[in-house]
């Protein structure tokens, strides 16, 4: 007997469904578009189908996760099928093994501390040195950031600390704010504070992943 499974359980794959994915994603763009981001996918052969497979099993990438009807390859590419994906794969995206050259214009990745709020101390942290010296940024800068670097082509648009939690209007606001045709909005936290509405209001924001700390 088949057993059902929920639509928002993750389910993971390997191997032969990579393969078959890369394919996808390679075909579907050329059916689609045969220009500008066709060029920048297939003008070098370091960033074919299988030299992508192989940097993708150096990293040890040997999974995908399908979540929401979506495919998840790495936190740094936006989930398949979507706009944002899509987005990402004209600017060079997946063109990993010629980043800092011409064929790899796409931003990966890029963090935003948005508060300096946290009331841990944990001894690896990367900003201790900034926590809770209450320096204020406007919200309105923050929107002028992400409108900048969506322009300029950034797959993942990560909200962080301190503790993105403990200022959850301004979380939010910021993620409602963002093109979510442009990015996948992602945000680190500690997950103090959580709780199941604010974890419902996340998603609806828009919230596509979240990191969440075990190590202190």
């Amino acid at each position: 007997m088949k057993k059902n499974v929920r639509s928002n359980s993750p389910r993971y794959y390997t191997n032969l469904k990579l393969l078959q994915l890369a394919v996808i994603t390679s075909l579907k763009k050329r059916k689609t578009n045969q220009s500008k981001q066709e060029v920048i996918y297939k003008k070098d052969k370091s960033n074919g189908i299988l030299a992508t497979l192989r940097f993708r099993r150096k990293l040890a990438l040997t999974k995908i996760v399908k979540l929401n009807n979506k495919y998840y390859s790495t936190p740094t590419v936006p989930g398949f099928p979507s706009k944002a994906f899509d987005y990402s794969f004209q600017n060079g995206g997946l063109n990993f093994n010629s980043a800092g050259t011409l064929l790899k214009k796409q931003i990966d990745s890029l963090f935003l501390a948005i508060t300096d709020k946290c009331v841990l101390n944990c001894r690896h942290c990367y900003e201790k040195q900034n926590i809770n010296k209450e320096t204020k940024v406007e919200l309105e800068y923050w929107k002028s950031v992400i409108n900048l670097f969506q322009e300029k082509g950034t797959s993942i648009i990560i909200l962080t600390g301190g503790e993105p939690l403990y200022d959850f209007n301004r979380t939010l606001e910021l993620l409602r704010y963002g093109n979510k045709n442009l990015s996948d909005f992602h945000l680190h936290t500690s997950g103090m504070t959580i709780t199941k509405d604010k974890a419902k209001d996340l998603k609806a924001a828009g919230l596509a992943a979240a990191a969440v700390g075990l190590d202190h």
